[in-house]
């Protein structure tokens, strides 16, 4: 019996060391909202990547069109390339040969282990991006005085 109970925890505690790393690199939740913040304002993004990363605008079309890539997907891309020091190309072959497997995967593939303080950044610029975009749309299209009737 005390056999039996130790072969049971240790496969539950095995299902959970693997369960872990799973859920740890799900950046999808952060980088969809960086998409839909990025649809109010495609041109305004655009530019504001281009400046931040010194990727042209057409390379960023060229991510759309040509890779199937979003916006957040656009800006990861970026953010990954800048923090492993490698060109957006090289970022593109790796999400292009990986992108089912997602980009915790990409980014170990590229040299991040997950749970490394350069993994952890990762996620954490993808947080706040999404804030400051979030931020930053805040009140377009609301007129100044608010709702109510012109005196």
């Amino acid at each position: 019996m005390n056999n039996i109970f130790k072969s049971v925890l240790f496969i539950l505690i095995a299902a959970l060391i693997l369960a872990i790393p799973a859920f740890a690199d799900d950046f999808t939740p952060d980088l969809n909202k960086i998409s839909i913040e990025a649809s109010k304002d495609k041109g305004g993004f655009d530019t504001e990547i281009a400046a931040d990363f010194g990727i042209p605008i057409p390379k960023l079309n060229e991510m759309r069109t040509k890779f199937g890539m979003k916006d957040g997907d656009i800006y990861m891309a970026c953010e990954l390339g800048k923090q492993t020091n490698k060109p957006i190309d090289d970022v593109i072959n790796q999400y292009q040969k990986n992108k089912s497997k997602g980009w915790g995967f990409i980014a170990k593939e590229m040299g991040i282990k997950p749970g490394s303080p350069e993994f952890k950044a990762l996620k954490l610029k993808a947080k706040g991006k999404h804030a400051k975009m979030k931020e930053k749309g805040k009140g377009k299209g609301k007129p100044e005085g608010g709702k109510g009737k012109k005196k």
